[in-house]
């Protein structure tokens, strides 16, 4: 019998033949070998967080969340080995004990590290760029039920899988490069949102963890700047815990488009309650007490293009001045909060900054929000005409497009999946067809040789 799947919002469902449930690589491998014998598309999953397609298959599913053990810390070369299915809360928390900080881990701490790492996701900082590139060692499992073990990064192989949708194989268990646990002197601004885009190139000048927010509608944004500093650290307590008005906005947010639809003096409040994690004023903070601010989601889809970085003040420019002629005119399609970080160029193949440094900039919006298409396909092509490349993880209007967007690294990126998966065992319709156009590239192939 058919089981259901849904991702944690329940904008993406399947029906599956069945759900393997792995606890250690030999079960991983059971699975992969049970699901070729039934001749069975297999995705993996975990948290189940992605908003884009990347899981719904007709075939099964593969559940890493038994994955979720620590293997190894090396702390004299602060490296820490931990299995895929781990929240990245656990892993952040086993890196702490030992005195480490991860590279360039997710703001909330509710997601697996294998699909932060699938995703090419990433957090906020000048010398950071996703979490895929801490990844020094990797065991991976081929569809064929092969253990291939990586334990040095810059192969061809290991730029494929530090981005890798989940499409080159299970991998069960990273070797992430570490750093020596920090304090940060965190400073929040509050700015006219009109003149964000002017200040945020400076701002990544003066400062290393650059963040930006603002609600549409607000006349103000917030900007959250941190340097290091061996200063001492202010004790916080409940920074990394859900506060009352996270947990509010997740229990109001399917509300929320319609107390909009009455009136727009809610902005100010729903901005204020968004940003209540973010942080107040300067203190010195340890690093994931810095990093780790929002614990909550509330029912939401996002969308997130990285642009290069050169195009920062014309992407978020038009960003602002867009939404702001929706709202005069009633109209709310981004009803959350827009949101931008910056990191250096990722060495992934298919990473969304792969090659450059980039800003990553995204626009939230409560699930429900029927004004959300008016914006969603205008903020596609701007962000594609400055460069931008769209987050593999969130909402994406255009998937067509993907290839197009990583040039010849997406034709390496497909020729080495096609040597670790030649008859398509990982692959879903959504990325066999409207990403990697695999079908197309047969016919075209096909009539040529015709």
């Amino acid at each position: 019998m058919a089981e259901r799947w849904s991702n944690w919002l329940g904008n993406q469902t399947s029906a599956v033949d069945c759900v393997y449930r792995a606890h250690d690589v030999a079960g991983v491998v059971e699975a992969l070998e049970q699901a070729a014998a039934k001749r069975q598309r297999v995705r993996v999953v975990a948290g189940g967080s992605a908003w884009s397609p990347l899981v719904p298959v007709h075939g099964a599913l593969l559940d890493i969340r038994g994955l979720d053990r620590v293997r190894q810390v090396d702390r004299e070369r602060r490296r820490i080995t931990v299995e895929t299915g781990m929240m990245l809360r656990d892993a952040v928390a086993a890196a702490a004990e030992h005195g480490l900080s991860l590279e360039s881990p997710a703001m909330f701490l509710g997601l697996t590290v294998g699909g932060l790492i699938a995703t090419g996701s990433h957090g906020t900082g000048r010398n950071c760029a996703t979490l895929g590139d801490a990844v020094v060692g990797f065991e991976l499992v081929t569809a064929a039920g092969q253990i291939v073990q990586v334990d040095e990064p810059g192969s061809e192989l290991w730029r494929a899988v530090i981005t890798s949708v989940g499409a080159l194989g299970v991998v069960s268990a990273v070797t992430l490069q570490c750093e020596p646990l920090y304090n940060v002197h965190e400073v929040h601004e509050t700015v006219e949102a009109a003149e964000l885009a002017e200040m945020l190139p400076i701002a990544t000048r003066e400062f290393e963890f650059v963040s930006a927010f603002w609600h549409p509608g607000a006349r103000r944004g917030v900007l959250k700047l941190g340097n290091r500093t061996r200063l001492p650290a202010t004790e916080l307590k409940n920074r990394i815990e859900p506060n009352f008005l996270e947990r509010a906005a997740g229990w109001a947010g399917p509300l929320i488009p319609r107390i909009y639809a009455r009136t727009g003096a809610i902005n100010e409040l729903v901005a204020a309650s968004m940003s209540a994690g973010i942080g107040r004023g300067a203190r010195v903070v340890r690093e994931p007490l810095f990093s780790h601010y929002q614990q909550v989601y509330p029912p939401c889809i996002s969308s997130e293009f990285a642009v290069p970085v050169e195009e920062t003040t014309a992407a978020w420019s038009w960003v602002h001045r867009r939404l702001m002629e929706f709202h005069k005119h009633g109209q709310r399609p981004v009803n959350l909060v827009v949101h931008c970080r910056f990191g250096r160029a990722s060495d992934a193949l298919i990473a969304s900054s792969a090659g450059r440094r980039s800003c990553h900039i995204e626009c939230l919006s409560f699930a429900g929000n029927a004004e959300r298409p008016l914006f969603q396909g205008e903020f596609d092509v701007e962000m594609r005409r400055l460069g931008g490349r769209a987050h593999w993880g969130k909402d994406i209007a255009n998937p067509a497009a993907l290839a197009a967007c990583h040039g010849r690294n997406f034709e390496q990126f497909l020729s080495i999946r096609a040597e670790l998966d030649p008859n398509q065992r990982l692959l879903n319709p959504w990325l066999r067809d409207e990403v990697f156009g695999l079908g197309r590239r047969r016919r075209t192939a096909a009539a040529t040789a015709a």
